[in-house]
């Protein structure tokens, strides 16, 4: 991976992509969570998601990844709990995805996550 930072004048995070929907961020993530646990993903297979007023608009290919984010507190939605699966994700929603995915991970004791000074 590069590093992140700016190449002639431009910014660039190559690990980021802004075109990147709801939809493909949250299948990422369920991907992700089953390779580090298959059982981790089956605890919030819930039917609550179903209850978003645009669940309907998720195409069947990323609704477990959908699913699982909702369920898990990753991914929750708008304040009317649209989930807006087309629309794009910013840099600081991804950065509370990757965070609530880190928390999720800690707390099933996944992973161990230290912080210190860089």
């Amino acid at each position: 991976m590069l590093p992140a930072g700016h190449i002639d004048g431009k910014e660039y995070f190559p690990w980021f992509n802004p075109a990147e929907n709801r939809c493909t961020v949250a299948e990422a993530i369920y991907n992700s969570a089953k390779l580090v646990d298959p059982k981790l993903t089956a605890s919030y297979a819930g039917m609550a998601v179903k209850e978003a007023p645009d669940y309907a608009e998720i195409p069947e290919l990323y609704r477990d990844g959908a699913s699982f984010c909702f369920e898990s507190g990753i991914m929750t939605g708008d304040s009317q709990h649209y989930l807006r699966p087309y629309d794009s994700v910013s840099r600081q929603e991804f950065a509370a995805v990757l965070q609530r995915y880190i928390t999720l991970l800690q707390k099933a004791g996944k992973i161990t996550v230290s912080y210190s000074e860089f």
